[in-house]
């Protein structure tokens, strides 16, 4: 049979108080912070994060957009040069 469950509060209250201090020696711990992804960052890691991931989305987009032009381009090249050829007596 399961005995039964006491609270030793002296215990318990030297326990957190320790949990406290080993979180107020953390370099960013007066630093308001955000839970991402179940792991605690400061804000201005967030922010740089948040910078990185954007630049990242950009750059992408660049990418993406310069890949359509010259496609683009090509086709309107070729389409002419095609009927070109048919023009051409």
């Amino acid at each position: 049979m399961a005995e039964k469950f006491t609270l030793d509060a002296a215990e318990a209250e030297s326990g957190l108080s320790t949990a406290d201090a080993a979180t107020a020696a953390q370099p960013s711990s007066n630093l308001p912070g955000l839970c991402i992804g179940g792991y605690m960052t400061t804000l201005l890691g967030a922010v740089v994060g948040g910078r990185a991931i954007g630049q990242a989305q950009a750059e992408a987009r660049a990418v993406a957009n310069t890949t359509s032009r010259e496609f683009s381009i090509t086709t309107i090249q070729t389409t002419e040069a095609d009927n070109t050829s048919l023009l051409t007596t």
